[in-house]
C-alpha cells in the first residue's frame, strides 16, 4: 500500500485557513477589501512540522514551502487560495483539493455521498495511489 513517504515530494503540506469575510475582527463592515485572514495553520505530513500564524502575525510569504517539490493539500483549496491572495502570498505550485477529488469521485458513483469532510479524507488513500502514477 502506498504511504505518504512513498510520494515523490519533499513535503506534503496539509493546510487550513480561516478568515472574516465582509467584516473585520470586531464585526465592523469592510468596504475596500472584504476578506480579512484570521489564521493559517499547516502540517507537513512527511516531517511532522507545524506552522500557525494568526491575525497581526502573518509573514510576508508562506512559512512553509510551496515549490515544485511540495504537494499542498487542502479541503476546498479555493478558500486557502483566497487567503493566500489577500496576504500577497504566491500560490503553491502543486495543489491537491480533497473537495474537488471527492466531488469527482462521488460523481463517478464510486464513493458514498456525504455532506462533511470525513468521507473525502477516507478516499485520500485512493488519491495517493493515483498520484503515484500521475507524476506531473
Amino acid at each position: 500500500m502506498l504511504t505518504i513517504a512513498d510520494l515523490p515530494y519533499d513535503h506534503v503540506i496539509l493546510c487550513d485557513t480561516e478568515y472574516h469575510f465582509g467584516v473585520d475582527s470586531d464585526g465592523n463592515p469592510r468596504e475596500a477589501d472584504p476578506l480579512q485572514p484570521v489564521c493559517v495553520c499547516a502540517l507537513d505530513l512527511k516531517s511532522g512540522k507545524t506552522w500557525k500564524q494568526w491575525l497581526g502575525g502573518f509573514s510576508a510569504k508562506p512559512p512553509f514551502p510551496t515549490d515544485d517539490r511540495t504537494l499542498f493539500v487542502a479541503y476546498a483549496a479555493a478558500a486557502e487560495m483566497r487567503t493566500f491572495r489577500a496576504l500577497g502570498w504566491p500560490a503553491p505550485r502543486r495543489i491537491l483539493d480533497l473537495f474537488a477529488e471527492f466531488v469527482t469521485t462521488a460523481m463517478a458513483a464510486t464513493a458514498p455521498r456525504a455532506a462533511d469532510c470525513s468521507t473525502p479524507c477516507h478516499i485520500l488513500g485512493s488519491i495517493l495511489s493515483a498520484l503515484s502514477t500521475k507524476r506531473t
